[in-house]
C-alpha cells in the first residue's frame, strides 16, 4: 500500500486532508487496507493548535508492525495553507 506518491492523482483521501484537514475518507480508505492485510494498523493523533509552542499529538495508542508490515506512514494537514500536506 502506497499512501501517496509523488505525480501521480492522490485519492480522495489525501486530497480532503491536503485540503480541508478532513479524515474520514482516508480512514475509511485505510480500513479497506487493513481487510485486504495491505495495511496492519493505523493510529490517529490529535488536532495540534500550537505546535510553536511544543504541544505534541499523542493518541496513547500502540502502532503495530511486524516482518509483512515494516513500514509506517503519516500524514497531517499544513494550515492555513490549502492542498499542502506532509
Amino acid at each position: 500500500y502506497e499512501m501517496w506518491r509523488d505525480r501521480r492523482v492522490a485519492s480522495k483521501g489525501i486530497e480532503n486532508i491536503a485540503e480541508e484537514g478532513v479524515t474520514k475518507d482516508l480512514v475509511s480508505e485505510i480500513n479497506s487496507e487493513i481487510k485486504e492485510e495491505t495495511v496492519l494498523d493505523q493510529v490517529m493523533g490529535a488536532w495540534i493548535r500550537k505546535a510553536t509552542e511544543g504541544a505534541t499529538s499523542s493518541p496513547k495508542e500502540d502502532l503495530c508492525v511486524d516482518k509483512s508490515h515494516p513500514f509506517v506512514s503519516g500524514i497531517g494537514m499544513l494550515a492555513p495553507s490549502p492542498d499542502w500536506f506532509s
